[in-house]
């Protein structure tokens, strides 16, 4: 889909949300792209269902021998072209294609700034760090806590996690299945 399909990717999606698949195939059909769909089952629980597919997905694409993986929320949207992106830095560990920036650690350095940030609708992740998906996964103990906030609390502050400066890909404004309300996400490229 991204960096001459060097990188392999995967939308998350429920068997209920049907509509937001169909969503992201226009989506991608519209601009020549393609991904791969992860469906898993809606948990009753939407905090601890959030965190099991990201971590799940995160897992099978270790077990299948890739190195790095594009994880999309089936409520992406693309806002910029996707061709020409800046590099790939040296050292990473996580890039977000946008999001909402908490605090910059770091100034911009070739279209990539460190900084702690939530929502995961687009993120590119080095499974070469062991380390840290060993950390990542320990949220799955973390009852009651988002992802998004584990994330930003215990993953950003250690490991490289970069925010591509201007962002790429927001989400829709719609009903969130994780927060149970309508979610507007307008504002969220000036958060950089």
């Amino acid at each position: 889909m991204i960096y001459n399909n060097e990188v392999k990717s995967f939308i998350i999606n429920t068997k209920q949300r049907r509509d937001r698949k169909i969503k992201s195939e226009k989506q991608l059909k519209r601009r020549n792209l393609k991904s791969n769909f992860f469906i898993q089952p809606m948990d009753s629980n939407p905090i601890e269902g959030n965190k099991n597919s990201h971590i799940s997905l995160i897992k099978k694409c270790i077990e299948d021998g890739l190195e790095k993986v594009l994880i999309l929320e089936d409520d992406f949207k693309i806002i910029e072209n996707l061709d020409n992106l800046p590099p790939i830095p040296e050292k990473w560990d996580i890039l977000y294609l946008g999001g909402n920036v908490q605090r910059k650690l770091e100034p911009t350095k070739e279209g990539w700034v460190r900084c702690i940030s939530k929502c995961h609708h687009a993120y590119i992740v080095n499974l070469k760090n062991s380390k840290m998906i060993s950390e990542m996964e320990k949220c799955l103990t973390k009852k009651g806590k988002k992802y998004d906030d584990f994330m930003a609390e215990r993953i950003h502050p250690v490991f490289r996690c970069m925010m591509l400066n201007p962002m790429r890909i927001i989400q829709y404004d719609d009903y969130s299945d994780l927060t149970l309300k309508f979610e507007n996400y307008q504002n969220m490229n000036d958060s950089i």
